[in-house]
């Protein structure tokens, strides 16, 4: 039998996805930090919330918006997902201690 219907994963990763390309094109029109945030929630629940990086990307949008105590939450919520490689530990937490300090991720 074959199906057309992705999984949600896939679902998810295009949605995370969307809302990287939100957060991140050098091109402003295609930029919308509130939209990214949306993107990122859908991309979240899709996978019942067990993705390190997409509640990254979540914490991030969040942190683009000025929501820096939601930044900080789901950022410590990302660390806190079971079997995160140390290398990404470090890097949630640099995107963690970032978002303490209400500085933007790029300006490090």
């Amino acid at each position: 039998m074959i199906s057309i219907r992705p999984r949600k994963d896939a679902f998810a990763r295009a949605y995370c996805g969307r809302a990287w390309l939100r957060l991140n094109c050098p091109d402003q029109s295609y930029r919308n930090g509130q939209q990214a945030v949306k993107d990122a929630i859908s991309a979240c629940k899709l996978i019942n919330w067990k993705d390190e990086d997409m509640i990254d990307i979540l914490a991030t949008a969040h942190a683009e918006v000025g929501d820096v105590d939601s930044a900080v939450r789901y950022e410590e919520r990302a660390l806190a997902i079971k079997g995160v490689k140390p290398d990404d530990s470090k890097r949630l937490q640099a995107h963690l201690d970032s978002f303490k300090q209400h500085w933007p991720l790029d300006a490090r």
